[in-house]
């Protein structure tokens, strides 16, 4: 089950952010490799503090590659969308359950913002 990870690529696509022919394990490396400091992230109006930063970088450290299939637990606090609202300066809007998370990237001038909604057993993208 990888509709994490196709509903984020999907998006970047749409936007042409990525490569048409990305791979989720080619994709993955990627952001495994290019995790920095989200400086100019702000989740739901705030700050990513030192300790979540800590807990950010070492979250995509330890993802394992090899169990995609057994799905993304996405949270309300995603580590994975952070570093993608952060690498690609974008906004992200995900409805979680009902709950609407914001990742907003304030280096973004031109509100380039990507669509996302989830459930206990699905997540997607909303394309606009």
């Amino acid at each position: 089950m990888t509709c994490f990870w196709d509903g984020v690529i999907k998006a970047l696509q749409h936007k042409g952010l990525v490569s048409p022919k990305i791979t989720t394990p080619h994709f993955i490396t990627l952001l495994k490799q290019k995790v920095i400091k989200p400086n100019r992230v702000r989740w739901n109006n705030q700050s990513i503090t030192h300790k979540q930063y800590l807990e950010y970088k070492e979250w995509i450290s330890d993802y394992d590659i090899k169990k995609i299939g057994n799905g993304h637990l996405c949270s309300i606090w995603d580590p994975f969308l952070i570093l993608i609202s952060e690498l690609f300066t974008l906004h992200i809007i995900h409805n979680y359950n009902g709950f609407t998370v914001n990742y907003t990237n304030t280096y973004n001038t031109n509100n380039n913002t990507i669509y996302f909604q989830s459930n206990s057993n699905h997540f997607w993208t909303h394309l606009k």
